[in-house]
Order: C-alpha cells, then sequence, then structure tokens
C-alpha cells in the first residue's frame, strides 16, 4: 500500500462484509465510486454503499518519519422490505464490524457512530454508521 489509505481501506471493507457474511438473504456490497445506476430497478435489493470520507494524517515517531493515519468511512445500509428484515441486516454488519475489530495491514476498525436515517424515506430503510480504520504508514 502507498499514499493514503481512503481506498484501500474502502476495498477492505467490501472484502471483509463478503466474506464474513452468514445471512441466508445475498445482499449487493459497492464503494459509492463503483455505484453506476439508470434507473431505480436495481436499487430494489438490500444494497451496502461504502462511501470513504476523511482521512487524518498525523507525524508520528522520531522526526516524523512514521505517519499514523485514521480513515473514516460511511457504511450505509438499505433495505426495502420491512422493518424485521432491515434489523436482520443491521444486526449482521454490526456482528460482522465487532468481531474484525483486528485487521490484517491495519491497526483496527471501530464503528464510531450508527445513526437510523429512515424517517425522510418512504419504502426504503436506511442505516449508516461511521467506521474508522487506523493505521501506520499505509
Amino acid at each position: 500500500m502507498t499514499g493514503g489509505s481512503a481506498y484501500n481501506v474502502a476495498d477492505d471493507i467490501v472484502d471483509l462484509l463478503r466474506d464474513n457474511w452468514q445471512l441466508n438473504r445475498p445482499i449487493k456490497i459497492k464503494k459509492i465510486y463503483d455505484q453506476k445506476s439508470v434507473g431505480f430497478g436495481e436499487d430494489m435489493f438490500d444494497s451496502i454503499l461504502i462511501f470513504p470520507k476523511t482521512e487524518n494524517v498525523q507525524y508520528w515517531g522520531l522526526y516524523g518519519i512514521d505517519h499514523f493515519h485514521e480513515t473514516d468511512v460511511e457504511v450505509e445500509v438499505r433495505s426495502y422490505q420491512g422493518y424485521e428484515h432491515h434489523n436482520d441486516l443491521i444486526d449482521e454488519v454490526q456482528r460482522i464490524f465487532k468481531t474484525n475489530i483486528r485487521r490484517d495491514n491495519f491497526v483496527d476498525l471501530r464503528i464510531m457512530a450508527s445513526v437510523v436515517d429512515s424517517e425522510p424515506l418512504r419504502n426504503m430503510f436506511r442505516h449508516k454508521f461511521t467506521v474508522r480504520y487506523r493505521d501506520i504508514n499505509p
């Protein structure tokens, strides 16, 4: 890995969710910059969208030769089949994040915020997680 870690983190979240998904229902997982949509037809399926947001880089170590990166990513879970179904998806995403705090090539992964964002929407449930990866010299 070279440079910043925002895109590496987005790739890691996609791999993490795909590799650890245990629900019988398939889910579409996409990074927002890979999301291509012409209409609303494909948006009617359960999905998880990954939004790399901010990367805080701090000088660390003797003479600032090392760098400590904190990368925040928004993970948005969308579903259309009712509250119980949506709650199962949220529980599964939380389970995956909480059981994978320690990550290869990263210091750790933490859930920083969890926000229900379904109120302004009709027929769609949406929940947003803000997760933070910490990394040294990506």
